[in-house]
């Protein structure tokens, strides 16, 4: 028996009732056996759960907000609101799967409907009931598992609120109450669809047909997810629903009897004027069928909402025209993530061929020294053994142990940007002397930079920040000034208030346009040439990333050819 308990089989292959229990044994098409476990009231469960509206088990979205919530509350990728018929579990609501139902015998939930109450199970891979389970073993590959009972007013268990998890796990006493609370509010609200459903029931026997008929299309109306539009043979508006309102911006009341067209202002995707006779309404009147159009329309508001839509002619019985019919979809987000997508993608593929560019440059070098130095140590063939200049040794050394240190800073770039952009980064905050910090930096890079480094702190500046990070805005401020500085002096000011840390850098380098000074800040962004300038365009947006982790501020002002200065304000705490 697949799936099956061995310990819950007797030895004649009977199935037993355990605990008040019975297991079912159900007959596969393919001649197979399956068992999961049944409450003992299942024949009055299925007649209860069968007087809930909506039988076809769809989706509905207030039940995929309820998955949503409680998926959110406990930290798990996957949550399931779900209706258990016969042999069937139905997901009513769900977010981290794609599944819209599983056979019974495969359920977790099975357990919760046969116990009546909720049921857990830490880490199914050391369960020896579900470590065989088909969604154990595959997709989604279930390692945790909590499920409570969705109940009737008669107390039945018709379905369950679970949430599930790709490794072990154990809710706090809050996230369980939590969970108690919220399949309490889901049972409230399939209780609420039930008595819709039997109110509707005994209503259908006092309404005539046809008046039935025209509120339910009044609904269907006012409640579609689309726009619809339709206007008469002469253009003139005979329906204009809820939903085409909110894409247009303006009440059906401010139209009708109004030049239309000229009121919702359609213009093409590009912000052109649309021509009146090129919008899809005036075509479908002329006899054409519309398919996937797309334009524009300019919204009392100012604002402008992007629409694509399908326009048919209507006809006569005889062929005469009567009128045509457009139905909108509001496509504004869609293409806006779109383009960001597409940005996304331009930005990966400029980031590949800048970091590839940079770590190409001190891995060619480090692999020419290392070359050098296997010549420099292996003896010629036929040759003497010299005896090794010291100095042509060291500064081999020194080399690679520059370009070590290159790539050591490129990768450190590249892993901060993977914490930031997770929000992984963790502070670490102690007591900083930024004077004695700014101190030891000028110093440490000072000989490098030809002597153009000097610092101003005329008065010690302590505040609690993360030290590391600190220093890591100090030196990429400074890195920058000293490579676009042109070779003139930079000065790094340390100074405060009893509240607030101000450290600036400036420079007298090229400078930097206005248009570019917001933008320098954006990753991969680069003011100057990148061929003229190395690095990854990381350096700026890291460094506002760590001032605003410390709750400071970072702004710059720069003229073209005068020079730049940046300014670091953070609270002293």
């Amino acid at each position: 028996m697949r799936d099956a308990p061995a310990c819950l089989l007797q030895s004649d292959g009977a199935v037993p009732i355990l605990g008040g229990r019975s297991w079912r044994q159900r007959v596969e098409g393919r001649g197979g056996f399956a068992m999961f476990p049944v409450p003992e009231n299942e024949q009055e469960r299925l007649q209860v759960l069968r007087s809930f509206a909506r039988l076809d088990y769809s989706p509905e979205k207030e039940f995929d907000d309820a998955a949503a919530l409680a998926a959110e509350l406990c930290e798990v990728p996957i949550a399931i609101v779900s209706l258990v018929e016969a042999d069937r579990e139905w997901f009513k609501g769900v977010v981290g799967v794609e599944l819209r139902s599983v056979e019974r015998e495969d359920s977790f939930c099975a357990q919760v409907l046969a116990r009546g109450r909720e049921f857990i199970v830490p880490d199914a891979q050391r369960d020896p009931v579900y470590k065989h389970n088909r969604y154990v073993r595959h997709v989604p590959f279930v390692r945790f598992y909590a499920g409570f009972p969705l109940r009737s007013r008669e107390g039945a268990v018709v379905g369950t609120l679970c949430v599930l998890d790709r490794e072990p796990r154990v809710l706090d006493a809050g996230q369980l109450e939590a969970l108690r609370a919220l399949a309490r509010q889901v049972s409230g609200q399939l209780e609420l669809r039930r008595g819709a459903a039997a109110l509707a029931k005994r209503e259908l026997g006092h309404v005539d047909v046809e008046q039935l008929q025209e509120e339910l299309l009044r609904l269907l109306v006012a409640q579609c997810s689309d726009g619809l539009v339709v206007t008469d043979a002469r253009g003139v508006l005979k329906l204009f629903n809820t939903e085409a309102e909110r894409q247009h911006g303006v009440s059906r009341d401010a139209l009708f009897n109004s030049r239309w067209p000229l009121v919702l202002g359609f213009t093409q995707p590009n912000g052109e004027p649309l021509p009146q006779q090129d919008a899809p309404l005036a075509r479908a009147l002329a006899g054409e069928q519309v398919r996937d159009s797309e334009w524009a329309v300019r919204r009392p508001d100012g604002s402008a909402r992007l629409l694509e839509g399908h326009a048919s002619p209507l006809h006569h019985v005889d062929g005469r025209l009567a009128g045509a019919v457009l139905i909108t979809r509001d496509i504004t987000e869609q293409r806006r993530t779109e383009r960001a997508l597409h940005e996304a993608v331009r930005t990966r593929d400029e980031f590949l061929s800048i970091a590839s560019h940079e770590l190409r440059t001190p891995l060619s070098t480090l692999a020419l020294q290392a070359s050098g130095l296997l010549r420099a140590l292996r003896p010629e063939p036929g040759g003497e053994d010299g005896e090794l200049s010291r100095a042509r040794l060291l500064k081999k050394a020194e080399s690679l142990h520059r370009q070590v240190g290159r790539l050591e800073a490129l990768v450190s770039g590249l892993l901060d940007v993977s914490r930031l952009s997770s929000g992984k980064l963790e502070l670490q905050t102690e007591e900083v002397d930024l004077r004695e910090l700014a101190g030891e930096l000028v110093e440490r890079m000072g000989e490098a930079s030809g002597g153009r480094l000097r610092l101003s702190a005329p008065v010690s500046v302590v505040g609690h920040w993360d030290r590391l990070r600190l220093e890591q805005v100090l030196t990429n401020l400074v890195t920058n000034a000293l490579r676009y500085g042109r070779d003139r002096p930079v000065e790094v000011r340390v100074e405060g208030t009893p509240a607030v840390a101000r450290l600036q850098v400036r420079d007298e380098g090229i400078g930097i346009p206005e248009e570019a000074l917001e933008r320098i800040f954006g990753r991969f962004e680069r003011a100057a040439s990148g061929r003229n300038y190395g690095g990854l365009g990381l350096g700026l947006w890291l460094t506002r990333q760590l001032v605003e982790a410390m709750q400071g501020s970072i702004h710059v002002q720069s003229r073209p050819d005068v020079g730049s200065t940046f300014t670091v304000e953070l609270p002293r705490h």
